[in-house]
């Protein structure tokens, strides 16, 4: 059995912390420096005036780099993910036969990551795409998947059964609460 020490847990939080409000800050640092520290004339970061889309090489890459990084290391969290999820599944249907039941792990085992990787902000890809390839398609894709991006996180994480049963606790309590506040004030009164 593994125990953290309060003080282990601390140093590990802080570490997370800095990670994770420190990795953007250095972008945003270096975006703040280039925009105003007069390295050029006119804006760093600037818009076409036909499209609403980044024209300058400079804007392309301050916005790019990040957003690069930034889902490779999802990338490598999401691959990390997948094989402790898959060799847990694995030493788990040991104990289970059949073919039935492996093509069920498998389709388990799919909706997984297929969540996962809604969490982790793999449907910027498509941005990525519609900026290479270059064709409306893409970028009618990118639009619709990053705008249903919230509705298909919520659909995934918040209408399972587990949060279904304490959606109807909570509003059953609710309910019962309100109920005995309401008949204690009438016989209060009476």
């Amino acid at each position: 059995m593994k125990s953290f020490s309060s003080s282990s847990f601390g140093r590990k939080m802080v570490s997370f912390l800095v990670i994770g409000w420190g990795t953007p800050l250095v972008f945003v640092l270096i975006t703040l420096v280039l925009q105003f520290g007069g390295f050029q004339n006119g804006p760093f970061l600037e818009y076409d005036s036909n499209t609403c889309w980044l024209t300058k090489l400079s804007s392309i890459v301050m916005f790019f780099v990040p957003m690069s990084v930034c889902l490779l290391s999802n990338l490598v969290f999401f691959i990390i993910t997948v094989h402790g999820v898959h060799s847990t599944k694995k030493t788990t249907s040991v104990l289970k036969s059949g073919q039935e039941s492996q093509f069920k792990q498998l389709a388990v085992e799919l909706r997984i990551y297929v969540k996962i990787s809604a969490l982790l902000g793999f449907a910027w890809l498509f941005g990525f795409l519609a900026m290479v390839i270059r064709v409306p398609f893409m970028d009618y894709l990118f639009i619709i998947v990053i705008s249903l991006q919230g509705v298909f996180i919520f659909i995934s994480f918040g209408t399972n059964k587990r949060v279904k049963k304490l959606w109807r606790t909570s509003s059953q309590n609710s309910w019962m609460w309100t109920t005995q506040a309401v008949s204690e004030r009438v016989f209060k009164r009476s």
